[in-house]
């Protein structure tokens, strides 16, 4: 071969080379995103399972005495109690993660619960020569919460994590009695806060926009009291009342599957 050919072809080498290693030819590298990362929206569909502890008495006091009478108030009985209760809630929730290192995950997530759950204790008894019968109710409405949720990835699209937070759920207690001629009752209800933890796992079914997911959730709420008041006789010796006092509060197992729609995966 031609020496003059030989030379030529080895300088266009040279020179392609030395382009190369000089930034003439850039090699760009592709990102590689996580479709576990960025915003996402769902609904789900839960199953409750409820237990209350529903606690109360009976008290028998004078609530007006005449001067020189000394006040009493004595416990008559006391109904101490649980009840459970099997429900189906639905809810929306929202949340946003981040995939560090290709496998562990770090989110926030908002979520809902709406339905109603109900448990109630029924005691009879003959209480100051009459006959009483008492019942005490719970119930535990809509309840709303924020969680974070801690995870590690067991393939690029799925994802086993754990969960911690704090719900807040309307807890309503009630108390009624009946005795032979008069009956009472009274309520109260408020928004009481609570903690949750749990465990689940989320598998994408359709590219990286659309997940299933599976978990189980344990809350528990603090207690709400209430008491009614009859008044069952009034003589020299003054006025006397009965009362019944009763408390409750919640805890609830859930059994959840539900949805996700991811977006936005690509900006973080």
């Amino acid at each position: 071969m031609n020496k003059k050919v030989i030379y030529s072809m080895a300088l266009t080498a040279f020179l392609a080379t030395s382009a190369a290693f000089a930034g003439g030819a850039e090699v760009v590298a592709v990102q590689n995103v996580n479709p576990f990362n960025g915003f996402y929206v769902g609904g789900n569909l839960d199953f409750h399972h409820t237990g209350f502890d529903i606690n109360g008495s009976t008290d028998l006091y004078n609530s007006i005495v005449p001067p020189n009478v000394k006040p009493f108030t004595a416990e008559l009985s006391s109904q101490n109690g649980g009840d459970r209760s099997n429900n189906l809630y639905v809810g929306p929730q929202i949340g946003w993660g981040k995939v560090f290192q290709n496998r562990w995950y770090g989110g926030l997530e908002g979520f809902a619960d709406f339905g109603h759950a109900n448990g109630s204790v029924s005691t009879s008894s003959v209480q100051a020569n009459d006959f009483v019968k008492v019942t005490n109710s719970a119930q535990v409405g809509d309840n709303y919460g924020v969680a974070s949720k801690l995870g590690v990835l067991l393939t690029p699209t799925t994802l086993a994590y754990a969960k911690l937070g704090v719900s807040w759920a309307q807890i309503k207690t009630s108390v009624s009695f009946d005795t032979l001629y008069k009956t009472a009752s009274n309520s109260n209800r408020d928004m009481k806060p609570g903690f949750v933890w749990g465990v689940g796992a989320e598998q994408f079914v359709w590219k990286d926009l659309v997940s299933l997911y599976g978990e189980y959730t344990y809350e528990s709420f603090g207690s709400v009291s209430t008491s009614a008041t009859m008044p069952i006789a009034e003589t020299i010796a003054g006025k006397a009342d009965l009362t019944v006092n009763a408390s409750s509060k919640a805890n609830v197992s859930a059994f959840t599957g539900g949805v996700n729609f991811h977006f936005l995966n690509n900006w973080f």
